[in-house]
């Protein structure tokens, strides 16, 4: 009885919904802490949410996009936005805590939902398959971080769009073999939102290029 419950359990779906709310919490979070009214908050709490899934569904050709066929997804952004309010401290360090949890999370499901996305398109490639896992990842919180005027973290130095990567590329690669659903969802999930949270912590980055100095550049005359 209890095999049967799980089997019927739509893992993907579940896991969809939750990174859904905690994008849209993340992105209201920043909101408020940006003092905006709750217009504001709504309009970044939705831009977090379903600003890559979006993206990601023009890039593929689906249409309408999912949002605008299932508006159960309004319904979860209201409810991230509604959550978001009841938070008071915006600079103690639970609430940072709290905040590159949900980040982290958000992008670590959405990643793996964009790789699920394009491999039920078609046969699109690995490649189309990790390029539409980071895209779904990482474009809403690049809204988010653009509305609120503030440098996107994939444009920086910090392992972001790269982690999107990663669990992209493992869902790809666990697909491919007879798992159960909820492993191959699970393992990359999981190896992204600790590959972002582990990057943060040890302070692990990507390269940064330094622009030349103009004044040590001589030309030969």
């Amino acid at each position: 009885m209890f095999d049967f419950f799980l089997y019927q359990i739509n893992y993907l779906s579940l896991a969809d919904y939750l990174g859904t709310f905690t994008f849209a919490l993340s992105g209201a979070l920043v909101a408020q802490k940006r003092s905006m009214d709750l217009f504001g908050i709504l309009v970044v709490a939705f831009c977090t949410a379903v600003g890559g899934g979006t993206l990601r569904d023009l890039c593929l050709g689906l249409g309408p996009v999912t949002w605008v066929r299932e508006p159960i997804y309004l319904v979860v952004i209201a409810a991230a936005a509604g959550a978001a309010l009841c938070v008071r401290n915006l600079s103690s360090a639970a609430f940072l805590k709290a905040m590159l949890f949900f980040d982290a999370f958000g992008l670590a499901v959405f990643a793996v939902i964009g790789a699920q996305v394009a491999m039920a398109q078609a046969q699109h490639s690995v490649s189309i398959v990790i390029i539409m896992g980071v895209v779904t990842g990482v474009a809403g919180g690049m809204l988010r971080d653009i509305i609120c005027n503030e440098v996107p973290l994939v444009l920086q130095k910090e392992v972001y769009a790269s982690a999107a990567g990663v669990g992209a590329a493992l869902y790809y690669g666990l697909s491919q073999y007879d798992l159960p659903e909820v492993v191959t969802l699970a393992v990359p999930i999981i190896a992204t939102l600790g590959l972002r949270i582990l990057s943060v912590s040890r302070n692990w980055s990507l390269p940064v290029f330094q622009p030349l100095n103009q004044s040590n550049i001589h030309l030969n005359q």
